[in-house]
């Protein structure tokens, strides 16, 4: 979604066309948004199912159960901020800036 953004933002872009824009903008926020949540409540409601996947032991099931809600809740936020990086500010010429800010989060802010 990210590569589809960045093309119709550029070619809005090209044309001087501020209105496609923000229609761009919008949608490509709203898309990545919809998807996304709809994954991790997906996700959420079969959580039963992947953690049987890996584990029959009822410790670990429990400690899965009772933090698995905070992935699930990460999902969008996740999802927005790779649509936002990869999409939206490549398009407006802003890969240095995506590149560096988002090392800056996984390396330092992450792994702090």
């Amino acid at each position: 979604m990210s590569q589809a953004s960045s093309t119709l933002i550029g070619i809005a872009l090209g044309e001087g066309d501020p209105e496609k824009i923000k229609f761009y903008l919008k949608l490509t926020v709203f898309n990545s948004v919809l998807v996304s949540s709809i994954l991790a409540i997906t996700a959420y409601c079969f959580m039963d199912y992947e953690v049987a996947l890996f584990t029959s032991d009822e410790d670990v099931k429990n400690m899965f159960f009772s933090t698995y809600w905070i992935v699930c809740l990460g999902i969008p936020i996740d999802e927005f901020q790779v649509c936002l990086y990869q999409g939206i500010l490549v398009a407006f010429g802003a890969q240095k800036f995506a590149a560096w800010s988002s090392s800056i989060a996984i390396y330092v802010v992450w792994i702090a």
